[in-house]
């Protein structure tokens, strides 16, 4: 079969049959598509793992997000333990230390080595359970000139080890700390930040905030296996997809589609 005869039945098949030339671009389109993202996944080092939608970043983001208020209280606030172990053993209880940081402008207002704890729900940390989330820092006096500055803190999260993500924590805290927390002790309520909270939620207490920088040490990315098998897949796709649309070009080029002048049969008698 000549080039010429091949670009005849090409031109001929383009013209009678626009849809099929259309869902044959298609093809190769979504193979090439395929192809290009099988290699971005192959070469890049960091990609999260949708499998695993709660890590550490996920809990202190959340933590951050949050309006937290301190009273005055005569006593630690240990009730997470004592509801802990009613219901789980001990051994099922676990205690992870992350840094984050209070707003100058608010923790100004607390007295100097103020231990603050209290308990938070766990939906409002975006864990998936019933029970309560024990957290717990000191605040220490943080002045240079008299000037006060962001104050880096070593929160303790403490809960049911199967609530708590189960994905890398936080391994060190560079925060300040000191051989006792002193004497004062404040009790921590948290609310959902947002314009439609009241304003004065918080009239008996100091009201704080609180920052968090993601660390990409915690999220949880793909392993080089999944990384592997997903290339697998993708390149099976690509192929599959490449082969019809060589079909249908192949096909073109050979069978072409002509037009036939038929004649036209009277419709009278």
């Amino acid at each position: 079969m000549s080039a010429t005869s091949c670009c005849s039945n090409l031109k001929g098949f383009a013209m009678t049959r626009p849809p099929l030339v259309v869902f044959t671009c298609c093809l190769l389109a979504l193979s090439f598509a395929t192809i290009y993202l099988s290699h971005c996944i192959d070469d890049s080092n960091f990609l999260p793992n949708p499998d695993i939608p709660r890590d550490w970043n996920v809990l202190l983001t959340r933590m951050a997000g949050l309006d937290l208020c301190a009273r005055p209280a005569a006593a630690k606030s240990s009730e997470i333990k004592n509801e802990s172990a009613n219901l789980a053993r001990k051994e099922d209880i676990v205690s992870v230390t992350a840094a984050l940081e209070l707003s100058k402008e608010l923790h100004s207002q607390m007295g100097n080595d103020t231990e603050i704890g209290g308990n938070i729900n766990a939906t409002l940390l975006g864990i998936k359970g019933v029970h309560n989330i024990h957290v717990s820092f000191v605040v220490f006096s943080n002045y240079t000139n008299g000037v006060h500055h962001n104050h880096k803190i070593c929160a303790t999260f403490t809960g049911l080890k199967s609530e708590l993500p189960e994905t890398q924590a936080p391994t060190q805290c560079d925060a300040k700390k000191g051989s006792t927390p002193g004497e004062k002790f404040s009790a921590l309520s948290v609310r959902l930040r947002g314009p439609e909270a009241a304003s004065d939620w918080c009239s008996e207490g100091t009201e704080l905030r609180m920052a968090y920088k993601i660390n990409s040490n915690l999220t949880a990315t793909l392993t080089v296996a999944d990384k592997a098998l997903i290339n697998l897949h993708l390149m099976h796709t690509s192929y599959f997809l490449l082969v019809m649309a060589l079909t249908l070009i192949f096909y073109a080029m050979i069978k072409g589609s002509h037009s036939h002048n038929h004649e036209k049969l009277p419709l009278g008698p």
